[in-house]
């Protein structure tokens, strides 16, 4: 990840992410929350939620167990990568 991704949410399937590198600021429903590496995040399905890599020029990598699996095609955006900054 890099920058800040927009809000969106996933109507079918829990969100489960574990942070490998970077920090990242997590906002679910309307808790926002600093992952670091080793931090595991669930965010159950239908709930909004976006990325943000605040640190211009930073970037975090991380790992992400959906059930059932990841199906961009269902990913409903709420506004578009990039919005408010």
């Amino acid at each position: 990840l890099a920058g800040r991704n927009g809000l969106h949410f996933h109507p079918d399937a829990d969100h489960k992410l574990y942070f490998l590198e970077g920090s990242v600021l997590v906002t679910a429903g309307t808790n926002t929350t600093a992952a670091t590496v080793g931090d595991l995040i669930i965010i159950p399905k239908g709930v909004r939620h976006r990325y943000d890599v605040p640190a211009k020029g930073d970037r975090a990598l991380l790992l992400t167990f959906d059930a059932p699996p990841y199906d961009p095609g269902k990913t409903v955006n709420l506004e578009s990568s990039g919005a408010g900054k």
